[in-house]
């Protein structure tokens, strides 16, 4: 368990870093890295909150989601999950929001397979 653990957070921090856009940003996450998964998860957490009302929102529906689901989601089966918690009246293309924006504002918490 420990080992899955410490892949585990490893894997938090590297999504974490992908979603800096400066050198600054990357330093100081960097010299910040927490050494506890819950850690981890609550700094993701708040860089969700931190996003603009849009991209918060579809951040804390694709977690909710992926959360109650019965089995993993496919890429269309997030989409889709998403458009119909969101108020979506159908599964048109141009109702569905793309799975890099989806995976963008979960600041590394989700990850395609």
């Amino acid at each position: 368990m420990q080992m899955a653990c410490e892949f585990l957070l490893c894997h938090l921090h590297v999504g974490s870093l992908e979603t800096m856009v400066t050198c600054k940003e990357v330093r100081h996450a960097l010299q910040n890295l927490s050494q506890e998964v819950n850690s981890a998860y609550d700094q993701i957490m708040i860089r969700i909150n931190k996003l603009d009302k849009k991209r918060r929102e579809l951040a804390l529906t694709a977690i909710m989601c992926i959360t109650y689901a019965f089995e993993p989601l496919s890429d269309r089966g997030l989409q889709e999950a998403v458009t119909l918690s969101r108020g979506g009246t159908g599964i048109s293309s141009d109702e569905l929001v793309g799975v890099a924006t989806i995976l963008g504002a979960c600041s590394g918490l989700l990850q395609q397979l």
